[in-house]
């Protein structure tokens, strides 16, 4: 099973996209263990894809407003494909399958990153496995 990450360059992902570009073999590579080891329905399929997209701080807000009542950006929403009701409800395994969306902050990331003491592209990868498990059901509200 193979991981992909596709996205459209932007204006709010600048230079960190170029990043992304130059290591996403290396992040799929990450992703692909993640999902092995924590989502094992994965092996049915031959390749899972994640869409990418970076949006301004006005832009997250609206979304975050949207889809969670939060009228303020945040780093980072997951947008799952296969959930329901809290549960991955999959299609018959084989070819490819769409997982869903992230969507990133990159003022919010870059805030984030300097609050830890790390760098902007440690902490993309760490939200990017953060929201991939998410795309797989993976909640903050249970213990499961």
């Amino acid at each position: 099973m193979k991981v992909s990450l596709a996205w459209e360059k932007s204006e709010a992902g600048g230079l960190l996209e170029e990043w992304l570009a130059s290591h996403q073999g290396d992040l799929s590579c990450v992703l692909e263990e993640l999902y092995r080891e924590n989502f094992p329905e994965s092996s049915g399929w031959d390749e899972l894809e994640i869409s990418l997209q970076f949006l301004d701080e006005e832009a997250m807000a609206a979304l975050n407003g949207q889809y969670r009542g939060e009228n303020r950006p945040t780093d980072v929403l997951s947008f799952p494909l296969w959930e329901n009701d809290g549960h991955l409800e999959l299609p018959p395994a084989g070819g490819v399958l769409p997982l869903g969306d992230l969507v990133f902050c990159r003022p919010v990331l870059d805030a984030n990153a300097a609050a830890a003491g790390t760098s902007v592209q440690s902490e993309l990868a760490l939200l990017l496995a953060h929201g991939a498990l998410h795309l797989i059901a993976w909640d903050h509200d249970t213990e499961e």
